[in-house]
Formats: structure tokens, sequence, C-alpha cells
């Protein structure tokens, strides 16, 4: 029998609270794309809103919604008024995360996925606990220069400069709840959402069914 498994996933029932997925791995490995088919397949599921000064890049500036270009001086507000749930500074431009939304969103049954290297990752996990984090790998060292090199919007300073960023990124990957190499897209996506569906299935986020439910389902028995 023939099962239509996004119709699936329309159907799934969200959890008591959402959950909040953060998603590291070096420039080229792949995640903006894994986090972009993710996003559009769980209906539940919606990408954070990130801030950066960096310049948009050909075609950017008009299809990421999720994502605003900034000033420094606009940056560095936002960063005072405490907007910024995480924020780090790479390739001396500045990124960080729209607080607001993520913890709204959360409250409101709706899971989020964020993008964030090291430094990001533990500032969300110092304050939100239960956030799952997952590290993309690249199957080689020759592989990850070469998606960086076919992009064409880097110069080769700026692709090694990437490459150091990343093999320090690497690093700190035993200490990630997840892993997952991106050799074959279909094999890496198919991870990542079973690594969602099955956290979203988590007791810890579906109380209601554990407790109340339950409790309905004796009494009727």
């Amino acid at each position: 029998m023939h099962v239509d498994r996004y119709a699936l996933l329309r159907r799934w029932p969200r959890p008591d609270i959402g959950a909040l997925f953060l998603i590291n791995g070096p420039s080229g490995v792949g995640k903006s794309t894994l986090v972009e088919a993710l996003d559009k397949n769980i209906p539940s599921l919606v990408r954070s809103r990130s801030v950066t000064t960096r310049a948009p890049r050909e075609n950017e500036q008009c299809t990421a919604t999720n994502r605003e270009f900034v000033t420094r001086a606009t940056f560095g507000q936002l960063r005072e008024d405490g907007r910024l749930l995480e924020y780090t500074s790479m390739h001396d431009e500045w990124y960080g995360t729209l607080r607001e939304p993520i913890l709204h969103d959360l409250q409101n049954r709706v899971s989020v996925i964020m993008e964030a290297n090291n430094d990001g990752v533990d500032q969300v996990r110092a304050q939100i606990a239960d956030a799952v984090s997952v590290f993309i790998l690249p199957p080689s060292i020759d592989a990850l220069r070469k998606r960086l090199a076919d992009r064409e919007t880097e110069t080769a300073v700026q692709i090694e400069e990437r490459m150091r960023a990343g093999l320090a990124e690497m690093q700190h990957c035993n200490t990630y709840d997840y892993i997952i190499m991106n050799n074959d897209f279909d094999v890496a996506y198919a991870e990542l959402e079973a690594i969602v569906i099955a956290e979203l299935a988590r007791t810890s986020r579906r109380g209601s069914l554990a407790g109340s439910f339950v409790e309905a389902l004796i009494r009727h028995s």
C-alpha cells in the first residue's frame, strides 16, 4: 500500500509545546538546503528569524524571508536591547537570531528550526535546556572545499577562511545530540526528518496524552 508521507505529516498532531532544533555544520555542508526542505515538508515547523550585517548574496535579498540584512548600528541596538536569543561574529560579520518570534512560536505549539554555530548553540542551550542539537558533517574535506568553490560566492581566501572555521566547528560535533553525514542529500534529509518526528513525539512534549487523555481512557474503560 502506497503511503503519502507528506500528507501524513500534515495530519501529525502537534506537541503541547513546540521544540527548538539547532542545526550546525561547516559552511558548504548543505545545512541550509536541508533546513529549507524540512521547513517545506513539515507544516508544524517554521524557520527562525535571523539578522546579519553581511551583504546578501545574489537573489538572496528577494528570497530570504527569514533573514534580515541590517547595519552594524542596528545589530548593536538589537543586542543591547536583549532582543537576540543568540549572536556571534563570523568572517568579520555579525549574525544573530531574534528571541521573541521563537518564544512565541514554541508557546503556541509551533516548532522552530534554526542554524547556529557552536557559540550560538551553547548560548541557546543555556536558555532553552531541551533544545535539540544536530551537527551536519561533510563526507570529506575535499568534498567540502569543492562545494564551497562550486557556490562561486567566495574568493579563494574566503574559502580557506571558511574551511578553517569549519574544521574548528567540527571538533565540537561530539557535544551534539545527533550527527548526520551529508554524503547523499536524500539520506541526510531522511535522517533529519526522522529526528524531528521522534523528538516531537517525546513524552515530555505530549504531556496531555500521558496525563489527562490516559486518565479519561481509564475512567471510561
